[in-house]
């Protein structure tokens, strides 16, 4: 479950910028 969370936040973070 974390490494799918860290890659959903990387995720984020990209859809962020």
């Amino acid at each position: 479950i974390q490494p799918a969370l860290k890659v959903l936040g990387s995720s984020v973070e990209l859809l962020s910028i």
